[in-house]
């Protein structure tokens, strides 16, 4: 997927051609799939400087429809969601939440929309938090980004900046739906329980609280592009290792689920798991990487069971596992010394 945005180039002096570009996207053939307008309006006549009217020129295609990822079919989505969760067994009841949320609505639509509730996920760092979500949306096919809001002093990165600023940038979501180029992406808000809980400038949480309800999501006004957006299609995870430091309202709005590390039952599982996602992250064939010893994995369990910790567990196997794919090199002669 390509993550880079867009520029639009222009010669020195020249003015953008606004309503070319216009007259092009209106005359486009309109695609056989669902689809909505994000933007209701575009103000470029607030960007008197050439690389901010540039900047603000690229969201133009949001003024006309944006296409809408729907839900596959009910067997195959349920053959995904029960792999996940064979996978990562900790986070059983958020995919039994969701597909009781998919059953409902597939009642009332054909070819139903991809719109989850707002999820907040809780708990202990390297349990897999993120990881769960990014796998989730491969597997609904969804388009997701992601942000660390750990250490954010004011919401500006998050809810946009206005034109009069040097750095002015819409806000994060809308950013997201014109590079991901689909109105309902699952947006990934990490450690929110880590934002300063005092700004001159705002807190991510106040700017937050409006998208996640369709009635004032629909009505978000961005400070860059000086027109309203429609974000109710967005779909929300909202990370954090404690709910101590999140506000009522904001618990109000999300479902809650609190996630514990996988129980020592499941480390046959948790342990394929981790090797499967090590030979991916490498671009290895699975069944190329060594056996485990037994006696290392007694006490990798023992040690697990004692102190539950995926992230520690992963960096054991992967360690044990370059080790062995050493030794194994020497003994061939394929070490270079």
């Amino acid at each position: 997927m390509d993550h880079d945005d867009d520029t639009t180039n222009t010669e020195k002096g020249d003015s953008l051609p606004l309503i070319d570009e216009l007259d092009a996207l209106l005359d486009r053939v309109p695609e056989p799939y669902p689809a909505m307008q994000v933007l209701t309006g575009l103000d470029l006549s607030i960007h008197g400087e050439p690389a901010k009217l540039a900047q603000a020129n690229k969201y133009i295609s949001l003024t006309l429809p944006v296409r809408l990822t729907t839900l596959g079919p009910a067997a195959e989505i349920t053959a995904r969601l029960t792999s996940l969760e064979a996978r990562m067994p900790n986070f059983s009841a958020v995919i039994q939440s969701l597909l009781a949320e998919f059953a409902l609505a597939r009642r009332g639509n054909a070819t139903p929309i991809l719109k989850l509730r707002p999820a907040l996920l809780i708990g202990p760092p390297g349990i897999g938090k993120t990881r769960f979500v990014r796998l989730l949306a491969d597997a609904l096919g969804a388009t997701w980004s992601y942000l660390s809001t750990a250490g954010d002093s004011d919401n500006r990165r998050f809810a946009g900046t206005a034109a009069g600023y040097s750095t002015t940038l819409p806000a994060w979501p809308v950013e997201q739906i014109l590079r991901l180029q689909r109105a309902n992406p699952i947006l990934i808000l990490d450690e929110l329980d880590k934002t300063a809980t005092k700004s001159m400038n705002g807190q991510i949480i106040h700017s937050l609280l409006p998208l996640l309800e369709a009635d004032t999501a629909k009505l978000f006004s961005d400070p860059c592009l000086g027109g309203q957006a429609d974000l109710s299609a967005i779909s929300w995870f909202i990370l954090a290792n404690t709910a101590e430091e999140l506000s009522s309202p904001l618990l109000s709005r999300v479902t809650k689920f609190e996630i514990k590390p996988p129980s020592p039952t499941a480390f046959d599982t948790i342990v394929a798991t981790i090797i499967a996602d090590i030979a991916a992250e490498r671009h290895i064939d699975p069944a190329a990487l060594p056996r485990l010893p037994a006696s290392f994995l007694e006490g990798l369990k023992a040690a697990y069971a004692r102190a539950p910790d995926i992230r520690r567990l992963k960096s054991a196997v992967e360690k044990a596992l370059a080790l062995l794919v050493r030794d194994d090199e020497d003994r061939a002669g394929l070490t270079i010394h």
